[in-house]
């Protein structure tokens, strides 16, 4: 049972509820025929795969009403703009398949950031597409690859936004961009090298304390890394400003690589529990993976060779065509997890259709 004790941290620790945690997800099922431009029906199902609310009909479409607007589908943004085009409502009688700024903006952003849900939908099965506050244009459509991706516990997703580029790591207000910044810490001084500037991709695991970080000498395609590894007694998402978090450091190891990618802000990285470290991203028309021991103390070295797991790995899959950061910032590499946070996704457009 929660009691304010408990819910605010104040009970046992066995008996301590973490307000983050959320039920089990409903899920929304897509299904067309002729690829996208005939018929498309879309249902909604609880955790238990049992339909919720009234279904859609089978409706129609073409490729002059691309984006359709099945059942009064209403598309907003907070200030009617949405990376300089009006989507308050948008046209839903002559959209062409590949005018995408109204209508695919915010589908970019589905990753495990709440506020990253590029729709809602009521339990009748009523669509809303949203960009709330300028979100998608003024921060995530151009720099939301710099977002940390989080391992949390079961069914918890980040309530706080911590983004890092250079050598900054920043928290930021998930609302209008022009107060966007609440902290800012520079972490220069507690890096064991800074020959490369770029932080590229950064991931956080919350049970071990673990913030692993890549830099690279450029946003683009430089090959050098450089990987920064810290460990703190604070957890960074319970510390009321970053400094304390770096102020409380108990380990700092780093090591190089070279590292082939399309574009440095397509990397992603995920850190287990067990020490262990996933980096993946975007490589032509594959996703590429290796996992590297970044635990410290166990006197590893600082190259890459004496950590990496096998080798990296390339997953093309049947794709014809698949896009990244080098085709345009809101095409980055996303990461996601499942509910009870045992399995880590990372994914990238097949086209501009789609988030992955």
């Amino acid at each position: 049972m929660a009691t304010l004790s408990n819910l605010l941290g104040g009970g046992s620790s066995a008996g301590a509820i973490d307000h983050r945690k959320e039920g089990l997800p409903l899920f929304g099922m897509w299904g067309d025929d002729g690829g996208g431009n005939s018929n498309v029906n879309y249902r909604v199902f609880d955790s238990g795969y049992k339909m919720v609310g009234s279904p859609w009909a089978a409706v129609c479409n073409s490729t002059t009403n691309y984006r359709f607007g099945l059942l009064g589908d209403a598309t907003h943004a907070y200030s009617q703009s949405d990376h300089s085009t009006d989507v308050s409502h948008a046209d839903l009688t002559s959209q062409q398949y590949d005018s995408w700024t109204n209508w695919l903006k915010s589908l970019y952003q589905c990753d495990q950031y709440p506020h990253a849900q590029y729709y809602t939908c009521s339990r009748d099965g009523y669509i809303s597409f949203h960009s709330y506050h300028q979100a998608t244009s003024m921060f995530e459509f151009q720099v939301g690859w710099t977002k940390i991706n989080m391992v949390l516990p079961e069914g918890c997703r980040p309530r706080r936004m911590f983004c890092n580029r250079r050598r900054s790591l920043r928290e930021q207000n998930v609302g209008n961009n022009a107060c966007a910044n609440i902290d800012h810490y520079l972490y220069t001084s507690h890096m064991l090298d800074t020959t490369n500037t770029y932080a590229s991709g950064t991931g956080y695991n919350e049970k071990n304390k673990m913030l692993v970080m890549v830099h690279s000498g450029n946003e683009s395609g430089n090959t050098a890394k450089t990987i920064h590894v810290f460990k703190s007694s604070k957890c960074l998402n319970q510390c009321d400003r970053i400094k304390d978090y770096f102020d409380n450091l108990t380990a700092t190891e780093y090591f190089t690589g070279t590292w082939t990618t399309d574009n440095n802000r397509d990397m992603t990285v995920v850190v287990g529990n067990n020490g262990w470290v996933g980096f993946g991203h975007k490589n032509g028309n594959s996703m590429r993976y290796a996992a590297f021991n970044c635990n410290t103390g166990l006197g590893l070295g600082t190259t890459d060779t004496a950590r990496i797991f096998d080798s990296w790995q390339d997953f093309s899959g049947s794709t014809t065509t698949s896009y990244g950061a080098n085709q345009g910032a809101q095409y980055y590499t996303k990461f996601n997890t499942t509910w009870d946070c045992t399995w880590g996704m990372i994914y990238a457009p097949y086209y501009y259709y789609g988030p992955g």
